[in-house]
């Protein structure tokens, strides 16, 4: 079974060639590409991973291929292990993530897809135990791994994904703040997960072919529940125990658990995105949606974090964009 691993990037090389080197220490599966996307960083990240490239010429070529290049230039660059692309500007989260699965299509038949941040680092077998759990059952469209911390490193993330509540508009991880040992239930994390967590997501390739790529008017936030939702009629949600990986959470957009220490950029999609998703899935809970909203910006107002409190206001009376 083969597997093409998307990882996106922007303003943040150093993490993503750690998620590289990372990937490339897999074992038990050897049928895979990295395909690393930047998503306009100007930040010199396109420098840096052509110089990573010159140090191993034997993994990856020393350019970045993009959408116009022809079926024999991108052919080329996939007989390597490792891709980057450039995907022309920043097309947020989902944007830049179809750019690598649109080339990837082109350029070989691959079987699955996995999105991987790139803050995350992955234990070696982890890709070999989600195509073993995709592979043992077909109805699951969508694999979620244990997700942990990098800090603290004695933490789960999440066991797979998280449980979505309409009514408020507002997710919890599923085993969020666990010790990594604790024992718990595949099946019951399967149920109660309403999505898988866009940090890492094992996709099988017809999930794609039937329902289609991720929707990119979001930018950032709320893709992956999107998706999940679209796919729900067709497959089901999929968790992997003993595929492990470590997040470091929010190391290129800001975002946090503590919503004292999360960005601007990050609040702003984040509520803007809340309303959208409802709108086209739950349009019925809107009212509560926008009333738990309001609670949050007036909470925000009573820490003093009153630009915050403001910009929350805005949202809810019609602002789209910063």
């Amino acid at each position: 079974m083969s597997v093409a691993v998307i990882v996106l990037n922007w303003r943040n090389a150093s993490d993503t060639i750690a998620a590289i080197e990372s990937l490339l220490n897999t074992t038990g599966a050897s049928d895979f590409r990295v395909v690393v996307c930047d998503n306009a960083s100007n930040d010199g990240s396109e420098e840096k991973f052509i110089s990573w490239a010159r140090l191993h010429p034997d993994l990856a070529i020393e350019t970045l291929i993009d959408e116009s290049d022809s079926s024999e230039t991108i052919c080329n660059a996939f007989s390597k292990q490792v891709v980057f692309v450039a995907t022309g500007s920043n097309l947020g989260f989902a944007g830049g993530n179809n750019v690598g699965v649109r080339l990837a299509m082109r350029a070989a038949n691959f079987d699955y897809f996995w999105f991987l941040n790139n803050d995350c680092l992955v234990e070696p077998n982890a890709m070999s135990a989600l195509l073993a759990r995709m592979e043992q059952d077909p109805e699951v469209g969508i694999c979620g791994a244990l997700l942990r911390y990098v800090e603290p490193g004695d933490r789960v993330q999440a066991y797979g994904g998280a449980k979505h509540n309409p009514w408020s508009g507002r997710a919890r991880y599923v085993g969020h703040w666990a010790t990594p040992g604790q024992p718990h239930s595949r099946v019951e994390v399967e149920k109660a997960m309403n999505y898988v967590c866009g940090a890492s997501m094992f996709v099988r390739r017809s999930v794609i072919e039937r329902v289609g790529l991720m929707a990119e008017d979001y930018f950032l936030f709320f893709e992956e529940l999107d998706w999940a939702e679209r796919s729900k009629k067709i497959y089901r949600l999929g968790y992997c125990p003993e595929a492990v990986v470590y997040h470091k959470e929010g190391a290129t957009i800001g975002s946090s658990s503590d919503t004292r220490r999360t960005s601007r950029l990050s609040d702003f999609y984040l509520f803007r995105n809340r309303l959208k998703f409802t709108a086209r899935f739950y349009p019925y809970a809107l009212p509560a949606v926008w009333f738990v909203m309001l609670l949050q910006a007036l909470r925000r107002g009573f820490r003093g974090q009153h630009e915050r409190m403001w910009l929350i206001v805005q949202i809810l009376f019609g602002r789209r964009s910063l």
